[in-house]
């Protein structure tokens, strides 16, 4: 059966498609740990080492595709929000900076949703300070950094309490340290389209101070001057790793996490010399192959892949 599909995919260019949630015949899948993904009912699962993953937007249910991506490690070293409890317990090993400009804030829930621990953060007050800013670090500092390194840094979101009236930014908020002391000039801040509905929002940060040993990274409000807000914003799922882009959500409890890369293969005959990858976008990638056995590259333009097929 293997040499029938290669024959067809050679002489007939067949198109190989994920969209059934199986792997079809001719190829092999190798993952040397568990693996997080979305099934069809937007819920988070764990799918055991050398599984492969098909995965759903958790939001919209729709179907993206089987995950192909790298290695990588979550530094943030609480994801699961352990500790965290109403009204002022915030989760183990997250550091929190003092409130500012007469917005306080305080844990309005914990729980459970989509598969994903969240905590509630409801940020209220009358700002005094043009420059308020309210951050909240979903790290204690131990994520290490080297200068050159790129971080990317991410977590899911969606409004679920008051408004963003008088609101003027929502977003990151990063800064390389040594040790205990800010480098560089300034805070970096990074806003973020919020609403009531899911999303999960990422940045990175190409580290350039050379006596960096850390970057510690949160969640930043930023009120008008003398206007009052209320807002309640549920986080889930910090994640810290060293690389460009995001990737699936790896679940830490105390310590950092690894999961290993996907690693998908088969064999292409003589006379192929093109393979076109569609993603979950449908964008597209063509990437020059060459006979015999072959891994799909996880460096690839997206990590979700509907089809491949021959040109």
């Amino acid at each position: 059966m293997k040499n029938n599909i290669l024959l067809l995919l050679k002489n007939r260019g067949v198109s190989w498609s994920f969209l059934s949630g199986f792997l079809p015949l001719g190829l092999s899948y190798v993952r040397a740990s568990a693996g997080k993904y979305f099934n069809g009912s937007g819920v988070m699962q764990n799918a055991a080492s050398d599984f492969a993953r098909f995965s759903y937007d958790p939001a919209s249910l729709d179907f993206l595709g089987v995950i192909c991506e790298p290695q990588r490690t979550n530094l943030i070293k609480n994801s699961a929000l352990a500790g965290a409890s109403v009204p002022s317990s915030w989760p183990d090993n997250w550091v929190t900076i003092a409130s500012q400009g007469g917005i306080s804030r305080s844990v309005a829930g914990v729980g459970t949703e989509y598969g994903m621990s969240y905590v509630d953060i409801r940020f209220a007050g009358t700002s005094t300070n043009t420059t308020n800013s309210i951050q909240f670090v979903a790290s204690t500092g131990e994520t290490s950094a080297v200068l050159g390194q790129t971080h990317c840094m991410s977590f899911y979101a969606r409004l679920v309490g008051g408004s963003l009236e008088n609101v003027s930014r929502v977003g990151f908020a990063y800064r390389e340290y040594n040790d205990t002391t800010a480098l560089g000039s300034g805070v970096n801040y990074v806003a973020i389209d919020l609403n009531a509905g899911l999303e999960r929002f990422w940045t990175n940060k190409v580290i350039s101070e050379t006596d960096v040993t850390q970057l510690r990274w949160g969640i930043n409000i930023l009120a008008n001057t003398g206007t009052t807000i209320d807002v309640t914003i549920r986080y889930y799922q910090p994640q810290q790793e060293i690389g460009a882009t995001v990737t699936s959500p790896i679940i830490t409890s105390g310590a950092s996490v690894t999961r290993a890369a996907d690693q998908i293969s088969f064999s292409i005959p003589s006379g192929i010399d093109f393979l076109r990858f569609v993603f979950d976008d449908y964008s597209t990638q063509d990437v020059v192959v060459s006979a015999g056995e072959y891994t799909v590259p996880t460096n690839l333009d997206r990590t979700h892949i509907k089809s491949l097929r021959s040109l």
